[in-house]
């Protein structure tokens, strides 16, 4: 980012039967219904993932 390289440490995980664009509703029930909510959530859709990566997800 800007040219600068951070250790991020994060956990990833895959939800289906959610859609970013039409659930926004339905994703921000989930997070808020967890029993320890996240200081950060966020939504990166598998189209946006290149190619290379997504065998790791």
């Amino acid at each position: 980012m800007d040219g600068q390289r951070y250790d991020i440490r994060a956990q990833v995980y895959t939800l289906g039967g959610y859609s970013a664009h039409a659930d926004q509703n339905g994703l921000v029930r989930f997070v808020t219904l967890m029993r320890r909510c996240p200081s950060e959530v966020r939504i990166c859709m598998m189209n946006e993932v290149p190619r290379r990566f997504r065998s790791k997800l």
